[in-house]
């Protein structure tokens, strides 16, 4: 008799941890974010520098989700560092208004500036972006204030 009590109540005791631990698990993945950025290092572009015979310094990022979305607004900024302050050298937003399905990308490549010299200046690129998902609106954002590149293209 005691063996048998023992036994269900160390049931009882199981089962209740674990649905507590499932239960936490669910909150937990739930609460993560469905959709990220990636902001690549800003560069000099060989594509316009070979087609248009333009140098420019450029970033292109993209936004990525793991469930279906639609009306993406990707913005992307390309930031060069100051004496005191850092100066936005370009910004460029790209609207999708259609429904992106999850693992597809939004990109935005359009983000560049002609270089007016080649003086050694340091870029950064940050992008944010927002989008419907089931109704709700969700925002993202990537800074690359980490990853400054020195690149000689004066702005």
């Amino acid at each position: 008799m005691i063996n048998r009590s023992l036994v269900r109540l160390t049931t009882c005791i199981c089962l209740m941890l674990a649905t507590a631990l499932s239960a936490r698990g669910a909150i937990e993945i739930e609460s993560r974010s469905p959709c990220r950025i990636q902001v690549d290092q800003p560069h000099i572009s060989t594509n316009l520098l070979r087609k248009e015979n333009r140098r420019v310094v450029k970033v292109n990022a993209f936004s990525i989700c793991n469930v279906p979305h639609s009306n993406v607004t990707l913005t992307v900024e390309l930031w060069k560092e100051g004496l005191l302050t850092n100066h936005l050298v370009s910004r460029r937003v790209i609207y999708n208004k259609e429904l992106v399905f999850p693992g597809d990308k939004v990109t935005n490549s359009k983000t560049y500036e002609t270089c007016l010299n080649s003086r050694a200046t340091s870029y950064f690129g940050v992008s944010y972006s927002k989008a419907l998902i089931r109704g709700i609106w969700h925002y993202a954002r990537h800074e690359q204030r980490e990853k400054k590149v020195i690149l000689k293209c004066g702005t």
